[in-house]
């Protein structure tokens, strides 16, 4: 009984049209991962951003009223 020899099984050559459309997968799926991590980095700029905002206006808010803590 032999295998038959199927597209995942044979070797590839590296020129070969074959690969293309894992290639492109790949490329857009490594697209999709650093859209989706820029956006998670933007986010948590932002509420860092925010956060730090707070933290700032506060201070200077007591200290216009001319309080120490």
């Amino acid at each position: 009984m032999t295998t038959p020899i199927t597209k995942t099984s044979a070797p590839v050559h590296p020129d070969s049209k074959e690969q293309e459309p894992l290639e492109d997968g790949l490329r857009i799926l490594a697209r999709m991962i650093a859209t989706a991590h820029r956006r998670r980095l933007g986010e948590a700029e932002v509420q860092s951003v925010q956060g730090a905002g707070r933290e700032k206006i506060n201070p200077v808010k007591e200290a216009d009223d001319g309080r120490h803590r």
